[in-house]
């Protein structure tokens, strides 16, 4: 990276890097006896696994009794990516005068491809296998090879292309600052981990995804001993092309995944998980000596967050409503050691940070049901701390 400075008021900044990536994985799911710890040679038994948690193996790649080709891939694979990628950036700063700068600025980035070993599935899985451990027989004889047996084990590359514009101020004889920000992200094959459904998760690739908004931020010195902080921030996000997205629990498939089979689909024009509009901070600091040594510190701090998306399969069900935070910090500081009274989610507002299918509920069970993580309820807490 490299700054010219073409004038007093105008400064450029050139930048790249290269990034060269070689990955190498392999993978073996087998199913074992309990007796000798040795895999199992009964495809029965594999189909039967694969039609109850939805994860295929070793076992199950044949009908029984039948010495039918087989019903898909298995789970022995194997894959190496080898990716390179170079990442200019250029950002232009103009002084318009000692207290406002304006910049604009264009980067790049790259997220390496890679294989995934949660995930359960490693290529197009054949329903029909679930159909055979029911007892339905009216089914296709299947297929002798899978058109992509790394479809889910593999995932490409993310691509990002940024660019924002935006100025910083110094404000009523250097009491106060406003900065702000607008930015637009363009992302190619974003990665995503999704659940399967069963009991594993997915880490696909979003063809298209864009990612804009503003954000502000800036204090105000309003006496010798309180300042306010503030911060907004709006924030825009769809997915431009993201038809192969995993179904959550009872949603009915409207696509085909690629390499055919795998039941997908469309998220294209929606919002991803965490990504509320409209988020608002605001907070009071008062600093006041009491001795030569000793300064009574209070932080009182209060952020508003929008609804927002908590499931990562896009499910109704996680859907938020927007919350406030408040809390409060209380204490005496001193040269090497302080002690403060914490108060968090003073209000005492419950708020949902993650809400999942539970596993299995739709295959076998035929039902939605979820389960929930709760941030912490209103906590008072006494903190003392000593620097050596």
């Amino acid at each position: 990276r490299v700054t010219w400075n073409a004038s007093d008021a105008w400064h450029i900044t050139l930048g790249a890097r290269y990034t060269e990536e070689t990955k190498d994985a392999s993978k073996i799911l087998d199913l074992l006896t309990l007796e000798t710890g040795q895999p199992l040679v009964d495809p029965l038994v594999g189909i039967t696994y694969m039609g109850a948690f939805l994860a295929e193996n070793q076992q199950g790649t044949i009908f029984p009794d039948s010495g039918d080709p087989i019903l898909h891939s298995g789970y022995n694979v194997e894959g190496s990516r080898s990716e390179s990628a170079f990442t200019p950036l250029l950002n232009v700063e103009f002084d318009i005068n000692g207290d406002m700068m304006a910049y604009a600025a264009f980067t790049t980035g790259f997220k390496a491809g890679g294989f995934d070993p949660r995930s359960n599935n490693v290529g197009s899985f054949d329903y029909r296998a679930v159909d055979y451990v029911r007892g339905t027989d009216d089914f296709p004889p299947p297929a002798e090879t899978e058109s992509n047996p790394l479809l889910h084990y593999e995932f490409e590359e993310e691509t990002a292309t940024a660019m924002e514009i935006g100025m910083k101020n110094t404000l009523w004889d250097g009491r106060a600052e406003l900065n702000f920000a607008l930015y637009r992200t363009l992302y190619d094959d974003l990665q995503i981990s999704q659940f399967d459904g069963g009991v594993g998760f997915n880490v696909g690739n979003a063809k298209e995804t864009v990612v804009q908004g503003l954000e502000v931020d800036g204090r105000v010195l309003l006496l010798d001993e309180l300042t306010v902080h503030y911060g907004m921030s709006y924030l825009d996000f769809e997915y431009k092309d993201f038809k192969n997205g995993n179904c959550y629990a009872g949603q009915t498939p409207d696509a085909t995944g690629v390499g055919g089979g795998a039941d997908t689909c469309d998220y294209t024009g929606k919002r991803g998980v965490y990504t509320p509009k409209l988020t608002l901070n605001l907070s009071l600091d008062y600093y006041r000596p009491l001795t030569n040594q000793l300064n009574w510190v209070s932080i009182l701090d209060w952020q508003y967050v929008d609804g927002q998306q908590v499931h990562v399969n896009l499910d109704p069900m996680g859907e938020i409503e927007g919350y406030n935070m408040l809390g409060l910090r209380l204490g005496i500081d001193a040269a090497n050691w302080s002690v403060a009274v914490l108060g968090k989610n003073l209000l005492d507002e419950t708020i949902v940070s993650y809400t999942g299918n539970a596993p299995l509920s739709d295959y076998q069970f035929n039902t939605n049901t979820h389960y929930s993580f709760v941030r912490r309820p209103r906590t008072i807490a006494l903190e003392a701390a000593y620097r050596f």
